[in-house]
């Protein structure tokens, strides 16, 4: 079941919610980072054993946001695609079909180089930044911008389980101007000492299956 938590940012209401993306909702929009789309192929290619699950799971994901949500706008923060074409974004072009009337936007990520060129048929707005009202997507966060929404870093946090093993679990980053997503796919690592390493103070919600909770 999806589950949001309200926040506000740069004065408008976010929805965050429990399956690493936002919804905005009165520009009726869904936002998520690093799908990384064609990563379980690519290693299948290089002879390691990655089950084609993970993206059909990952697709399975989003249909239920779109349903979800009254989407009509999908703002993809960089890292959709993760190679070339391979069976993988094969299969996201079909499944593509059964949303024809959503606009897609992509802002660039460092993985997207071959967007411009082999993904042309796909109904995409492609850009290496995008303003929308007084909120400003990018895919690499950087200290000092004003109502950011960015992705790249997939972090995390560590929280101690209660039998004492230590979890790693994906959150968002929430600062007064930046919002970092975590990635989208759970076919990613996660970066828990970004923290530690930011000058920005940012509060951590992480995203379980029972809610978006903040820590």
């Amino acid at each position: 079941m999806i589950k949001s938590k309200e926040i506000q940012f740069a004065g408008e209401l976010l929805l965050l919610n429990n399956r690493r993306s936002i919804y905005w909702p009165v520009k009726q929009m869904l936002i998520f980072s690093d799908l990384h789309l064609g990563k379980s192929a690519h290693f299948r290619q290089n002879g390691i054993a990655v089950p084609r699950e993970f993206i059909q799971k990952d697709l399975n994901t989003l249909k239920e946001l779109i349903l979800n949500y009254d989407t009509k706008v999908i703002t993809i923060v960089g890292d959709f695609f993760h190679a070339g074409i391979n069976s993988d974004t094969e299969l996201f072009t079909q499944w593509i079909q059964d949303f024809p009337d959503l606009q897609w936007n992509i802002v660039k990520g460092n993985h997207d180089k071959s967007v411009n060129n082999n993904h042309t048929e796909l109904p995409f707005q492609i850009s290496d930044s995008l303003s929308i009202g007084p909120i400003t997507f990018v895919h690499h966060p950087e200290e000092g911008q004003n109502f950011t929404i960015s992705g790249h870093i997939h972090p995390g946090v560590k929280l101690r389980a209660s039998y004492g093993k230590a979890l790693k679990i994906a959150c968002f980053l929430v600062s007064e101007n930046q919002i970092i997503l975590p990635a989208f796919s759970r076919f990613t690592g996660l970066d828990t000492g970004f923290l530690k390493k930011s000058d920005e103070k940012y509060t951590p919600y992480v995203a379980l299956d029972e809610g978006v909770i903040r820590v």
